[in-house]
């Protein structure tokens, strides 16, 4: 499953938007955004791999 960077653009974009949620929904998006960048940080680096180790 492939993740776009884009999707995390979106997801930082959101986070503003929570500040006056509960502290659940903070918490819910927060650990979206956190599992998002994980598997964008996980891309990038296998990309930046394939591109410096052809």
């Amino acid at each position: 499953m492939k993740r776009k960077p884009v999707v995390g653009a979106a997801a930082w974009a959101g986070t503003g938007q929570v500040t006056n949620a509960s502290t659940t929904t903070v918490r819910r998006d927060r650990d979206l955004l956190t599992a998002d960048l994980t598997g964008v940080s996980a891309l990038l680096r296998k990309s930046y791999r394939e591109v410096t180790m052809p």
